[in-house]
């Protein structure tokens, strides 16, 4: 099933599917991407909307901790 999971789509990349997209990959830097195919930091998040606004929320079962 190519549609979704976890796969290897060359050495040392872990890719992330879900209904056919790609959601998240690990680089071979160790850099992960979640809506990036191509991560240049620690942690890339990458949102299209139509705001143009990306958010990102850290938060435990009380309350937020983050928020951008």
């Amino acid at each position: 099933d190519t549609d979704g999971g976890m796969f290897s789509p060359s050495d040392g990349v872990i890719l992330f599917k879900s209904n056919g997209s790609e959601r998240m990959r690990i680089d071979t830097s160790g850099r992960v991407g979640i809506g990036e195919s191509s991560p240049d930091q620690k942690l890339h998040v990458s949102q299209a909307i139509n705001n143009g606004f990306a958010t990102v929320k850290i938060e435990n079962s009380l309350q937020p901790l983050f928020s951008v």
